[in-house]
């Protein structure tokens, strides 16, 4: 089974030395989550459609949290 809150942009912060040279791994930065992202990708399409203004800030945030969770299921029902 898939992760179903995984990093969307895992990364890495490096350690430097005091003349800036890079001297290691200091951390792994796990950025934003799978689910995040893909909520960010439905409010973009939401917000491109002309009937948003009819809803709330809190409605629009919510349908695109129910279209990620949508995503991330079909994401894990897909071999």
């Amino acid at each position: 089974m898939k992760d179903r809150n995984e990093p969307a942009f895992p990364g890495m912060t490096f350690e430097a030395d005091v003349s800036g040279a890079l001297c290691g791994v200091r951390s792994l930065a796990p950025g934003m989550t799978l689910r995040d992202w893909y909520a960010g990708q439905a409010l973009i399409g939401q917000l491109m459609c002309s009937d948003t203004a009819d809803k709330s800030e809190q409605g629009i945030a919510s349908w695109s949290y129910k279209y990620a969770d949508a995503m991330l299921a079909e994401r894990e029902a897909t071999p």
